[in-house]
């Protein structure tokens, strides 16, 4: 029975996922997911995702003129509260900081080896 029905939509135009069945009064239920639907799922998470984390770098980010130095004063954090969401943009923004400055270092270092060491 499960074969008959796997190979009928195997052999339909669409794409189909075969997910694991699910346990109902009545018996174990066969589910099944078309393909398109999912990658379509799929995207409009990952989107939703980008433009969440887009907008939290956006809040954080403050834009400082090349001939000025940036100001090290620290705001005073004791009252407000900062969301996972937010942490975890600081710690990506962070770490991209880093990369960037690893790769500078790491570019200089390759281009000229003796004057570096």
């Amino acid at each position: 029975m499960y074969e008959k029905k796997y190979a009928q939509e195997m052999e339909s135009s669409k794409a189909y996922r075969v997910l694991l069945p699910v346990k109902t009064k009545r018996g174990f239920e066969e589910r099944t997911v078309d393909e398109e639907e999912l990658q379509q799922a799929k995207f409009q998470h990952a989107k939703s995702y980008v433009d969440s984390e887009n907008a939290a770098l956006q809040k954080m980010t403050k834009v400082i003129p090349m001939n000025q130095k940036p100001s090290f004063e620290t705001e005073d954090h004791s009252n407000k509260v900062i969301s996972t969401a937010m942490l975890l943009a600081q710690r990506r923004q962070k770490l991209g900081e880093y990369k960037m400055k690893i790769g500078i270092l790491s570019a200089s270092f390759l281009e000229d080896p003796e004057n570096r060491v």
